[in-house]
């Protein structure tokens, strides 16, 4: 009887009358066969163009002795017949399914034995295209496979095959090898396919890959004389692909790959209507380069310039950055800058403005992570208040100022020293009035300005103004003065003579006639001196000479 296949109980020979096969997965059916029929030779004439017929007396539909899979590889095109099942009438023409290959190509394949029996198996493969399958050499595989198991191999095609379409036949047999392709026994199954031998298609003779990184490769091939075309494609097995990208390249790019992964690059020629064998090399990628830093730091900016700065990146050999005033995202690299440390200063920047700053690592390989997007917002520049004076009389001034842009606050000083202060008094008003002055003498008042712009606090430098408290009414400077200026009124230049002993630290200031000291003028021997006022506009200004024993003042006129 057929049992549960073990490797015992075989045929000898079909030579067994009144055998009965039991199926596998059902103790309980039995079929009883009579032997006599199966050992009924047909006679298939060698010269037939393959037999298609009579390979068995019951073959695959009664108890599953069926292929129930069929797969090629290492061709330009390969066969892939799965979960075929058993065939109408046992045998099978598979005429979508063409291996392609080239004379001395190695062919690798997988037969999938059905779940209930072991089978012996043949392959056959007409050589020389006379139709059969007798000539010698043109088996390529004999072997027994075990039931719901898998049966591997490989065989070379010759040298001397002959190109063009030809015939491979994939022959199951239960109890025993068959006596020829045509012939078998009781139990099984055939299936032909078609197998495509070309000729003079050189596949490249080399792939190499030149830049390996996580998630992409470069790669190249040598070129062969009067190619079609090429094909190439990537997989993590090392089985070639049924076909690929097509190009008329000798170079490429595929992306999208898994870091830290092994793969498998293959490239074949493209002869007119048919493929070479692939020609495949392996690789594995890089660890991931992993995402750029989280966010950029500021740890200064002012009103045209930056400093940024980012945490390192363990994997980072380099930092690829952008900066621009808008969020589009770079597609080029036309603009990207590059720099080995994890802070850079940034100049030339417009105050009032928020820059948009994209940064990436760059890793071995050349491989690079993706842009993050961070921003900085350049403050306008604090400026010291431009101070003015009103209600100016012998023993007192009011200084006054506009708001600068972002000014929240400031502090001043009126003092009689020209020594630029570290300190002064703190106040939000835009006025502030000093009392308590000396008649006649000039003050400098120091001013600065707190900003906040956008959260950016900053301060200004301090800006000096000059004034000076009356020594008497404005109309009463020309009496008992020892002082005169002519011409005046005066256009250009105006002459001043000093009458008396002139002292040390003498100077002459000229002032409008709120007291705001406008420009100073040193005595440096004599008694008379000339100065330009072309640049006063005209109206009515003061002149004030002091030096260490006396004051004076006297009003001209500018027209």
């Amino acid at each position: 009887m057929k049992a549960m296949d073990t490797g015992l109980n075989k045929f000898n020979n079909n030579m067994i009358s009144n055998f009965t096969k039991k199926p596998k997965n059902n103790l309980s059916l039995y079929r009883t066969v009579t032997l006599a029929f199966a050992l009924i030779m047909l006679s298939i004439s060698a010269n037939a163009q393959y037999c298609n017929s009579g390979f068995f007396s019951s073959g695959c539909s009664a108890f599953g002795d069926q292929i129930d899979g069929f797969t090629t590889s290492g061709g330009s095109t390969n066969i892939s017949n799965t979960n075929s099942g058993c065939s109408s009438g046992s045998y099978s023409y598979v005429s979508s399914q063409t291996h392609t290959t080239v004379p001395s190509g190695t062919v690798n394949f997988t037969i999938n034995n059905n779940p209930n029996y072991g089978e012996y198996y043949n392959i056959f493969v007409d050589w020389n295209q006379d139709g059969d399958f007798f000539d010698a050499g043109e088996t390529v595989y004999t072997a027994y496979i075990n039931y719901s198991a898998n049966g591997t191999g490989s065989f070379s095609v010759p040298s001397s095959a002959t190109p063009g379409l030809t015939r491979l036949r994939v022959f199951a047999n239960y109890g025993g090898y068959a006596t020829n392709a045509c012939t078998g026994g009781t139990w099984g199954e055939v299936e032909d396919y078609d197998f495509y031998i070309v000729s003079n298609c050189n596949a490249p003779a080399s792939v190499t890959t030149t830049l390996i990184a996580s998630m992409s490769v470069d790669f190249n091939w040598t070129p062969v004389t009067n190619s079609q075309g090429y094909q190439y494609a990537i997989t993590t097995t090392g089985n070639p692909p049924q076909t690929g990208t097509a190009t008329t390249n000798t170079s490429a790019t595929i992306k999208g790959l898994t870091p830290s992964t092994l793969y498998y690059l293959h490239v074949r020629n493209m002869c007119t209507g048919y493929g070479s064998v692939w020609t495949t090399i392996q690789f594995t990628t890089l660890p991931p380069c992993v995402v750029a830093p989280s966010g950029i730091n500021v740890p200064y900016v002012d009103s045209n310039s930056a400093n940024v700065s980012w945490p390192t990146v363990g994997t980072g050999l380099e930092y690829d950055y952008i900066v621009q005033l808008d969020t589009t995202a770079p597609d080029t690299n036309s603009n990207i800058k590059t720099t080995t440390s994890n802070q850079i200063g940034l100049s030339a920047l417009e105050a009032g403005k928020t820059y948009y700053f994209f940064l990436r690592v760059r890793c071995q390989g050349n491989d690079t992570s993706g842009w993050i997007l961070d921003s900085l917002y350049v403050p306008f520049p604090c400026r010291a208040p431009n101070v003015m004076f009103s209600d100016i009389n012998s023993n007192r001034a009011v200084a006054y100022w506009d708001a600068p842009i972002t000014a929240t606050s400031y502090e001043i000083l009126n003092s009689s020293s020209m020594t630029t202060p570290t300190t002064g008094i703190p106040t939000v008003q835009q006025s502030y009035l000093f009392s308590y002055l000396d008649e006649g003498k000039v003050y400098y008042m120091y001013a600065k300005s707190y900003c906040d712009d956008k959260g950016i606090k900053s301060e200004s430098p301090w800006a000096t103004f000059l004034y000076s408290t009356w020594a008497l009414d404005v109309n009463d400077l020309d009496v008992n003065n020892q002082m005169s200026v002519y011409p005046n009124p005066v256009d250009r230049q105006m002459t001043v003579d000093i009458q008396g002993q002139v002292g040390e630290n003498a100077s002459l200031h000229i002032m409008d006639v709120t007291g705001r000291v406008l420009s100073v003028h040193s005595i440096s021997s004599g008694r008379k001196a000339h100065i330009n006022v072309e640049q006063l506009q005209p109206g009515m200004y003061i002149l004030q000479f002091s030096d260490n024993d006396r004051k004076e003042q006297v009003k001209f006129n500018k027209f």
